[in-house]
């Protein structure tokens, strides 16, 4: 619709796992849901055959990447110098103070908490095969009540949401809060670190810090509960400047 109210022709083409690319224009936007590592793998490969037809897509590979793939996008944090937790292979865990405490053990991809494990420190995770992998990452585990979600379209922090949500994935109503120069600075940072042109970024507040969490590629796009809330409108504004249409 937000295309649609731009002047912009668009169509939703389901993508099927079992069957070939169908017929598609130049310009992609290329949506998912990441559960596990075999969606990943389709993901990717869709992905790169995109690219490889001549679409413009985004998020393209690289982007994919660097953004949907937690140790790559750790490792564009600190490329960038944005401020996250420290984050390790699960199989490469330095001997660090940081990690004799509670740990959280994440899937490279995924979202929602899904797959991620609290643990007290890396005796336990020596004790867990099932997540001592190289497709896994390891954090310290920082307890909060809340997340923020800023969204971020032509390098600009245009809406900022707390998600009262905690790892379980349970349901949630995130609420609209006012602007924190902040958390919009490290938004901005952050997406231009994995090279998206929009995407919203999941922020963990603290007293005397805001750090990253994570980027989201293809991010929810509307809440029913906040129906003034509009973050397709400047997302496709962003897309439309990032080919050249505006």
């Amino acid at each position: 619709g937000a295309f649609a109210a731009r002047g912009v022709p668009m169509a939703i083409v389901p993508l099927h796992r079992v069957e070939p690319l169908p017929a598609l224009p130049e310009h992609v936007v290329f949506r998912f849901d990441l559960r596990s590592d075999d969606d990943w793998a389709l993901v990717g490969a869709t992905a790169r055959a995109l690219a490889a037809a001549g679409h413009r897509l985004v998020p393209d590979p690289d982007q994919l990447l660097a953004a949907e793939d937690k140790w790559h996008t750790a490792e564009a944090f600190r490329r960038a110098g944005v401020p996250a937790p420290p984050t390790w292979l699960a199989t490469a865990m330095p001997a660090v103070p940081t990690l004799d405490g509670r740990v959280i053990v994440k899937p490279r991809v995924g979202w929602g908490g899904r797959g991620a494990a609290v643990l007290d420190g890396r005796d336990q995770l020596a004790a867990r095969a099932d997540l001592r992998t190289d497709r896994h990452v390891v954090q310290p585990f920082l307890d909060h009540q809340a997340t923020w979600i800023a969204a971020v379209a032509q390098d600009r922090c245009f809406a900022l949401l707390e998600d009262p949500g905690r790892l379980t994935g349970d349901a949630r109503r995130p609420r609209v809060l006012a602007t924190d120069d902040r958390a919009a600075e490290l938004a901005r940072r952050a997406l231009r670190a994995t090279g998206l042109p929009c995407g919203t970024v999941d922020l963990l507040p603290g007293r005397d810090a805001v750090l990253v969490l994570e980027v989201n590629a293809a991010p929810r796009l509307s809440y029913p509960h906040l129906p003034r809330l509009d973050l397709a409108g400047p997302f496709a504004d962003a897309l439309l400047r990032h080919w050249g249409a505006r």
